[in-house]
């Protein structure tokens, strides 16, 4: 029969191999499904548009009336032509030697103003609105943004003139070649380059626009204006900027403290151009949503001096991604994506991008620059309520999760995606999908309570009162081997037992080898 110190034996040795199993499981790494991490994410990884506008002015384009009338009568009286044929030769005349034909009108000066601008990713760090992102993505330097502000309006005057002349000659029922429209660009470009200078200093603004996935309405909320609050150099300094916008409970990711290995797997959020912005695609702000895509780390590079490193990866990444947060397996930001490679061709001229072979700035060096500011990374309760929604929502419990999203919602009707989510919920319901949730805490939680009873009344309580005190020598210890003292309880429970002979059924005694009943020995 078993006996109570059989059983209570038995408990301890539950209750041992229990805490080892915890505390197992505890030390293990806590990977999250891809998919997961996308979603978790997707709130706080952000889009971000810089633009850029100023005011030139220059000259209006005038003929030289005088010159090109001279040539005119030169030609004309040489050889006969008809009218179309006499301007056709006069066009290609100018086209050939703007320099003696094309000139300044200074009496008509023309301002304009242009506007151009960027765009990248970026991420939000603490639900009061602190965000990161790459330097390059929101500043630009003096003499280089002059520089652009002039070639936008530079094109954009060349390409109006092109049409205009076109138009006038298309009247007269005269086309210009291919080889005729190149040439008159070349001209424009040549005037412009010359008499085009800035008029005003140019305004910078940089706005984060958070994902809002109203159905019906479009994936992007009105972006906040940015301040950026410190910012590193554009590659190959430390290109990071710090950005902040005014708002609260915003969605926010995770910066991860852990040391990045090679081959570790890696997942990369942003806004790239190609895929954002896709002819191909329904142009509307829809499909404005973080793309994700994953590899490994593949080495780690040094930059400038040497005193700092990057993460080199694998991820696919392009222009767009820049600012953009790199996970690890976790979940957490361990870098932003900032660079990727390239050769050139020496054949188009041009510089192509090699994919691959992309790099991130660790997220320690991101951590300097919050540092700085006495910025601390923090997630905040929509945020920590948000993932647990989409935790039910990947375990089927859809109408748990959409309460959750409600309730999110109720908190803060502008958290981005928690509208869209709800709707995800109501379709999987109203599909038959929903599964019931199990009240598995409930449950743990009572058979915690039964274990801790059985401790108390077969171990504990029977030690209390064979035991008034237990005193410890001066300066002693208490080390608990789990191995020794698993080994122990096993070899009482062992002795404990009772035995049966296997021939005859008669009880033995303990440490008998032989049946006293029918002689059989016994193993």
């Amino acid at each position: 029969m078993v006996t109570k110190k059989s059983l209570r034996n038995f408990s301890v040795l539950i209750l041992i191999l229990i805490a080892i199993s915890i505390i197992n499981s505890c030390g293990s790494e806590n990977k999250i499904d891809p998919g997961k991490i996308a979603e978790y994410n997707k709130p706080a990884v952000v889009y971000i548009e810089t633009y850029w506008k100023g005011k030139v002015s220059f000259p209006e384009v005038q003929i030289n009336q005088d010159a090109l009338t001279r040539y005119a009568r030169q030609i004309y009286s040489s050889r006969r032509m008809t009218e179309e044929q006499l301007i056709m030769e006069l066009i290609n005349e100018i086209l050939n030697r703007p320099e003696l034909y094309v000139v300044p009108n200074l009496n008509v000066i023309k301002e304009k103003e242009v506007m151009s601008g960027a765009s990248g990713s970026g991420w939000v760090v603490t639900p009061d609105g602190y965000v990161v992102t790459n330097a390059h993505v929101v500043k630009v330097d003096d003499d280089e943004l002059k520089q652009m502000i002039i070639m936008q309006a530079f094109q954009e005057q060349i390409n109006e003139d092109i049409q205009i002349t076109i138009g006038d000659l298309q009247q007269m029922g005269l086309t210009l070649s291919e080889e005729q429209r190149q040439k008159l660009a070349n001209v424009y470009a040549s005037f412009y380059a010359r008499y085009m200078t800035l008029l005003t200093k140019p305004v910078i603004q940089t706005f984060v626009n958070l994902g809002a996935a109203i159905p019906g309405y479009g994936n992007v909320q009105k972006g906040y204006p940015a301040e950026i609050k410190k910012s590193g150099e554009p590659a190959p300094g430390k290109d990071v900027a710090i950005l902040k916008i005014n708002a609260n409970n915003l969605p926010t990711v995770s910066v991860s403290n852990d040391k990045v290995k090679i081959q570790d797997r890696v997942i990369a959020m942003g806004y790239p151009g190609v895929a954002t912005f896709n002819p191909m695609l329904t142009q509307d702000q829809s499909n404005i949503v973080p793309t994700t895509t994953a590899g490994t780390i593949s080495a780690f590079k040094k930059m400038g001096t040497g005193a700092w490193e990057v993460y080199q990866h694998d991820v696919a990444i392009t222009h767009g991604n820049s600012g953009g947060p790199l996970f690890d397996e976790k979940g957490e930001v361990i870098g932003i994506n900032t660079f990727g490679s390239g050769k050139y061709n020496s054949q188009t001229g041009s510089w192509e991008e090699v994919q691959g072979f992309n790099f991130a700035i660790p997220s320690t060096i991101v951590m300097e620059f919050l540092n700085e500011l006495n910025v601390k990374p923090a997630q905040g309760k929509l945020t920590e309520m948000y993932k647990e929604a989409i935790d039910l929502y990947f375990d089927n419990h859809f109408e748990a999760a959409k309460d959750k999203f409600k309730e999110i919602y109720d908190a803060s009707s502008s958290f981005p995606y928690v509208q869209e989510m709800k709707e995800k919920c109501v379709a999987e319901i109203n599909a038959g999908r929903n599964v019931a949730m199990f009240p598995y805490t409930i449950v743990i939680a009572g058979a915690a309570i039964v274990l801790i009873g059985l401790l108390l009344a077969l171990v504990v309580l029977p030690k209390m009162k064979r035991q008034s005190a237990v005193v410890l020598p001066s300066g002693g210890s208490v080390q608990v081997k789990v191995e020794e003292e698993v080994k122990k309880i096993s070899d009482k429970v062992e002795s404990s037992a009772v035995k049966f002979c296997p021939n005859c059924g008669n009880k033995l005694q303990s440490g008998v080898k032989f049946c006293p009943s029918c002689g059989t020995k016994v193993a």
